[in-house]
């Protein structure tokens, strides 16, 4: 019928239709009450929506992860986040030793955030399997974390997500801390959540919410760009170790 009138069947439209109304209210903030509730249905003679569009969505082997439309900004209640990508003006990592990035690095970290008035976080992550996926490494003088994002996910994702862990602990611990440098070898990471634009991402909003809860009780929160692979974790036996289950 299709091939004579290129007209769908009545029915086929119908569930084409079902599930694209199911997609995209499963991305409002307000769905997460009901939308996974897939055993509950009152009806006696027919599949109710949710579980009608499970057994489409199975059908056709539709992936049931989610992923959140970008939220919107409002421009007045964007406030600046204090960041840096570099550790000296005109520096290239691929033009200096290992070493000498290293001491560059910890000149800067020390000189612009004093050990005894910030408290230095470090983030990292990594991707070595893609069936893996992506993992996130986080430890300071307050805490230590290392989370596996599971497969299809990427470097930046991990790196991301371990900005995320830390920025949360922080609200956690409040009253240890005044300052705090997000140390983190990820430019893009940096970036996204300090210059995220009008439609972040999920993952960046909410960073950048939880940054401004900690800016709403006077906390000072940074972000310092670090050369990667020159060894600056070693100096820090607890960030080491949580960092070498990224490898």
């Amino acid at each position: 019928m299709y091939a004579l009138t290129n007209t769908k069947p009545i029915m086929k439209t119908l569930e084409e239709q079902a599930l694209i109304q199911f997609e995209k209210i499963a991305r409002l903030p307000t769905s997460k009450s009901w939308i996974h509730n897939e055993k509950s249905n009152t009806l006696k003679t027919q599949s109710g929506f949710i579980q009608k569009v499970a057994e489409i969505k199975n059908s056709f082997n539709i992936p049931s992860k989610i992923e959140h439309l970008n939220l919107v900004i409002n421009p007045t209640e964007s406030f600046e986040i204090d960041h840096s990508l570099t550790i000296e003006d005109n520096f290239r990592k691929q033009d200096v030793a290992p070493s000498v990035a290293k001491v560059k690095a910890l000149e800067v970290i020390n000189t612009k955030y004093p050990l005894d008035q910030w408290l230095h976080i470090f983030t990292d992550g990594s991707m070595q399997n893609p069936d893996d996926g992506a993992g996130a490494g986080i430890s300071c003088d307050l805490f230590s974390f290392y989370k596996g994002l599971g497969p299809c996910t990427t470097n930046f994702d991990g790196e991301v997500e371990a900005i995320k862990i830390a920025v949360q602990q922080l609200l956690y611990r409040t009253n240890l801390f005044s300052r705090a440098v997000i140390l983190s070898d990820s430019k893009a990471a940096i970036q996204s959540i300090a210059n995220m634009g009008d439609s972040p991402t999920k993952e960046t909003y909410d960073i950048y919410q939880m940054i401004k809860q900690l800016k709403s009780l006077n906390k000072q929160i940074a972000f310092q760009w670090i050369p990667a692979h020159c060894g600056i974790h070693e100096n820090h036996p607890p960030v080491h170790s949580a960092l070498n289950k990224l490898s």
